[in-house]
């Protein structure tokens, strides 16, 4: 199973009154929440597909290191490829998907 996993909003809370807390090895640590949920996601069966703005920062290896660091136990990652994003359509959350998404739809087939 592959599963899409952002960082920002999904495993750290998007709180703008006040900056995550940062671990040892300078990333953000994650919700313990999120943690327990992903955590029974995993299974040997799963690739994680990292699809966040941080995906480049880090090697998988020092990505693996991340998920270990924060209680997460996962052996496939990997990184979602930049060219996909050409194919991206990306709704805004206070509107929704609108009959103008159909032009980009059609746009990338």
């Amino acid at each position: 199973m592959l599963l899409f996993l952002d960082i920002d909003g999904v495993m750290v809370p998007a709180k703008s009154w006040k900056n995550p807390e940062l671990l040892n090895d300078g990333f953000p640590a994650f919700s313990s929440k999120a943690s327990n949920a992903l955590q029974h996601l995993i299974s040997e069966n799963v690739t994680l597909m990292l699809t966040t703005s941080h995906k480049a920062n880090f090697s998988i290896e020092e990505w693996k290191s991340i998920f270990r660091n924060r209680g997460i136990h996962i052996n496939k990652i990997e990184r979602l490829p930049d060219y996909l994003k050409a194919h991206l359509v990306q709704p805004s959350p206070l509107i929704g998907l609108t009959e103008e998404h159909l032009v980009r739809f059609s746009e990338l087939r």
